[in-house]
């Protein structure tokens, strides 16, 4: 299953947005997929070898009948779906991995790879009757819902159809965000020809195909060390959520896309205090925010837990930025990025000493 880093959204959401949108004129979007009952066979070493093969092949060759006969009558609309979004992405391929397959998908040419490793059932006839996340990974949103994939260099989006209208907003966000942190010095992490590397979202057609609560704005989606981060985003556009609000949320989760923090090994205060922090720094109305959601009292106060963090809220994200603008304050920035890049590093401070930064920080 592969890590996911998310933050909390800076508006709590009407409980009526539950619902999905409409699908636009003509597609012909299915419901997501649930595991077949009873339940069929898996595939063997050889026939998902030879599955994997065929539908990268009919992608490579263009050829949607051949990729949607690969399936069971009772699996082609589902086919049909994936098998034209194989189609509309710059690249999908298929590899056996295991008893699943994994299916690695690039939204343009100059984008990172991301993948997806799906569970699949065949009839007797070795014919696909079931294609899907595996129970407890977030689903991918070319799996149950047509696509649309637009770009605004370097920002690429891969959204549900039924989304088109919200892909210009979150495009030009995503590249303002992206433009502002090239501004700041990220060589701990990579080098400055790689800072504004392109950027993938995906924006899934419902709550469902998000897979996160409805107060989550968005999260970083990393599957393997070798795929690209890609920022997955609500589809519920909040009720008074500004614009400047997804600035924020985008230029977060932009911080732990560019770090890779879900393969960090520090605790969640120090990931997502980081996140925060840097947020901060680009938006000194949001800094001023936070600082009013600081403890005026700093006895007893200690870094956010990881339940803390989970509950969610912007004090607790506020606190946590706080802790790392102590810590950067006393040992200097480049040193703590060092120390969050590698939690392992010798001569890292203790708890005690990081939480000894953050009371040192706080308004006296």
């Amino acid at each position: 299953m592969g890590a996911r880093i998310g933050r909390r959204a800076a508006v709590t959401a009407a409980m009526g947005l539950l619902a999905g949108c409409a699908a636009l004129p003509g597609s012909q979007n299915t419901a997501p997929q649930a595991w077949p009952s009873p339940t069929p066979r898996a595939p063997d070493a050889d026939l998902l070898q030879r599955l994997a093969t065929d539908l990268t092949a009919a992608v490579r060759d263009h050829d949607a009948d051949r990729f949607v006969a690969l399936f069971a009558p009772q699996g082609r609309a589902a086919g049909s779906v994936i098998g034209r979004n194989a189609l509309h992405l710059a690249a999908w391929q298929a590899e056996a991995d295991a008893d699943h397959l994994r299916v690695r998908t690039q939204a343009g040419a100059q984008t990172g790879w991301g993948s997806a490793t799906l569970a699949l059932a065949v009839d007797p006839e070795g014919r696909i009757l079931w294609l899907g996340s595996r129970p407890g990974d977030h689903p991918v949103v070319w799996l149950d819902h047509l696509i649309d994939v637009s770009h605004d260099d370097p920002i690429w989006l891969i959204a549900a159809a039924s989304q088109a209208s919200m892909a210009p907003v979150w495009l030009r966000t995503a590249r303002d965000a992206s433009e502002r942190l090239t501004t700041l010095d990220w060589s701990v992490w990579r080098p400055p020809s790689e800072v504004a590397a392109p950027l993938t979202l995906e924006l899934p057609a419902d709550l469902v195909g998000f897979g996160e609560p409805i107060d989550v704005g968005a999260y970083v989606r990393l599957r393997g060390t070798d795929d690209e981060p890609r920022i997955v985003v609500s589809p519920a556009d909040r009720p008074g959520l500004t614009q400047e609000e997804r600035l924020h949320l985008l230029t977060h989760e932009a911080v732990h896309a560019l770090t890779r923090s879900p393969e960090w090994a520090a605790p969640g205060w120090a990931v997502e205090g980081l996140a925060e922090q840097v947020t901060e720094q680009l938006f000194p109305d949001l800094a001023a925010a936070h600082a009013a959601l600081l403890p005026r009292a700093s006895e007893g106060v200690g870094l956010p837990s990881d339940a803390d963090l989970a509950a969610g809220g912007l004090p607790v994200y506020a606190l946590a930025a706080r802790a790392i603008a102590g810590a950067q304050d006393r040992w200097g920035s480049a040193q703590v990025q060092r120390w969050l890049a590698d939690w392992q590093a010798p001569g890292r401070p203790s708890e005690a000493e990081f939480t000894d930064a953050l009371r040192a920080a706080l308004p006296q």
